[in-house]
């Protein structure tokens, strides 16, 4: 079974990111797979059980992600780390939406 985790504060990215995997995995029939969201990373870093991978927003609260990252490695916690992010500044921009 492949234990996905998601980390982020923004419940809205929570449902996008989980709604891609499901899609994806389903596509790839991959059936044997869970999903668990988090909203922060200290109830990640509190949470009972690996994960393989683990999609970390980097801008979170204290511990945001990055130090959310050094905590999970300090652990010897070998879970692939995906890095997310929006960048709202990068949303208003001209060059996304004229």
């Amino acid at each position: 079974m492949i234990k996905f985790a998601i980390c982020n504060d923004e419940l809205l990215m929570v449902r996008e990111l989980a709604g891609h995997l499901a899609s994806y995995m389903e596509e790839k029939h991959v059936t044997a797979c869970s999903v668990s969201s988090f909203s922060s990373g200290r109830a990640l870093l509190e949470a009972v059980g690996g994960f393989d991978v683990i999609f970390l927003d980097i801008q979170m609260k204290q511990p945001d992600g990055m130090e959310t990252a050094r905590l999970l490695r300090q652990r010897v916690d070998h879970s692939m780390l995906v890095f997310v992010t929006v960048l709202k500044e990068l949303l208003q921009a001209e060059i996304w939406f004229p």
